[in-house]
């Protein structure tokens, strides 16, 4: 007797530029939710390993209650040697959820009126996401047809989006403060 189980997908929320100018405003709202997401996701002290931190409002950091190493809101994220707002990041991670076929390089460099040096930061770490999609083809399937690539992706795509969150912004938002 063969099971089958069906995964609908759910209707993705996408963040409309109203939505995001009214939610991150300022650069301090953007700080305030990627502190409330670094929180939710857990700080991990670099110096003794302890996961209990509390926020230092005036520093804009988080110290350990161990040992009081203190850990910057960036520290150990993707934007940790970035000198970049956080707004900015927050409006390129919108523009790249907010159509389907999301934002280039090229696109982005003049949307933002950024040096090309900039975008290539930005996007750094979106090559580890496709690394891992390719390791994942390597380390799951014996052997990758072209005939099938595009299910495989797919499927590693479906897994990729699916993971935390409702709202794919939200869902980018998490992935840059795990990616490190």
């Amino acid at each position: 007797m063969t099971v089958r189980v069906y995964i609908f997908a759910q209707k993705q929320e996408y963040m409309t530029i109203i939505e995001f100018i009214n939610r991150f405003s300022d650069e301090e709202s953007c700080k305030l939710y990627y502190r409330d997401i670094r929180q939710k996701e857990g700080v991990i002290c670099k110096k003794c390993g302890c996961k209990r931190h509390y926020w230092l409002k005036n520093k804009w950091q988080f110290q350990c209650s161990n040992c009081n190493f203190r850990t910057t809101l960036r520290s150990g994220t993707v934007m940790e040697n970035s000198r970049l707002p956080f707004r900015t990041w927050f409006l390129i991670m919108l523009f790249m959820t907010s159509t389907k076929k999301g934002i280039s390089a090229c696109e982005m460099h003049i949307s933002e009126k950024s040096s090309p040096e900039t975008t290539v930061e930005l996007l750094k770490w979106i090559h580890i996401a496709i690394s891992n999609a390719k390791r994942n083809l390597l380390g799951v399937y014996h052997s990758v047809k072209g005939k099938h690539l595009q299910g495989y992706l797919n499927e590693f795509c479906y897994k990729l989006n699916r993971r935390f969150l409702k709202s794919i912004f939200e869902r980018l938002v998490v992935a840059s403060v795990m990616m490190i």
